[in-house]
């Protein structure tokens, strides 16, 4: 099928309807991906009463093109981003991304969601042409950090080419988001969330409480939370910074 990613080809998500009315909500999660749907499963453990808004279907946008791999070895390399945060915030970049390997892996194990989790190993080694000291910089960058168990090595474990030399990354991560993701969405429900699809927010209002609108209804959350690949809440300043 044209477009269909490998992880549709191989699990069906769970289908929800279009919210066709006016809610008031603890907690409104906007986006039904990895990041939604895990917070929004989160707050609902909490006890908090949870909606989620999706634009398309569950886990529809990027999750369903990502390779599946959990990392804490960043892709824009950490040496760059302590060039431009600094080692401090930089090394709360790196915990986050760890904790949050740390925090599916619990889920998985708690609610028995069997979507093939298991740890490995991840490598970096450089396209031609690039200097070897890109990766000395980034290990210790990545000692700096705190991830002290970074290491280089002369190759990757590779068979079928020579890599040259790479740094190894511990405790990665690897998964079938969507079999994690439709576990996820039916635990959302058994917890007392709403999950609604196919459904646009036009604007969102910050303040307490705060206020979606979407076509002519309205949903009034005392927490909102934005997790689309692309911010929809403020458009210009997000866009022009990413940019």
């Amino acid at each position: 099928m044209q477009n269909q990613s490998l992880w549709t080809a191989t699990h069906r998500m769970p289908g929800y309807s279009a919210l066709k009315e006016n809610m008031q909500t603890d907690v409104c999660v906007v986006g039904g991906g990895i990041a939604g749907l895990t917070t929004a499963y989160l707050r609902g453990q909490e006890g908090k009463k949870v909606i989620v808004i999706d634009d398309g279907e569950l886990a529809g946008g990027m999750t369903q093109f990502t390779t599946g791999h959990l990392v804490s070895a960043i892709d824009d390399r950490i040496f760059h981003i302590e060039h431009l945060h600094g080692e401090a915030n930089t090394r709360l970049a790196v915990q986050s991304h760890a904790a949050a390997i740390d925090q599916i892996e619990a889920i998985i194990k708690k609610e028995n969601i069997d979507c093939d989790f298991f740890r490995v190993n991840g490598y970096l080694f450089l396209p031609a042409g690039e200097p070897e000291e890109i990766l000395d910089r980034e290990l210790a960058a990545a000692h700096r950090a705190g991830f002290i168990a970074v290491r280089k090595l002369p190759s990757p474990p590779l068979t079928l080419f020579d890599a040259g030399p790479c740094l190894e990354f511990p405790e990665q991560g690897q998964f079938h988001p969507l079999k994690y993701l439709a576990a996820l969405a039916k635990a959302i429900i058994r917890d007392g969330g709403r999950i609604f699809t196919s459904t646009h927010v036009d604007t969102i209002t910050g303040g307490v409480p705060a206020k979606l609108t979407i076509g002519n209804h309205v949903v009034i959350a005392e927490q909102v939370v934005v997790a689309t690949n692309s911010p929809v809440n403020d458009r210009f300043a997000i866009h022009t910074k990413q940019y």
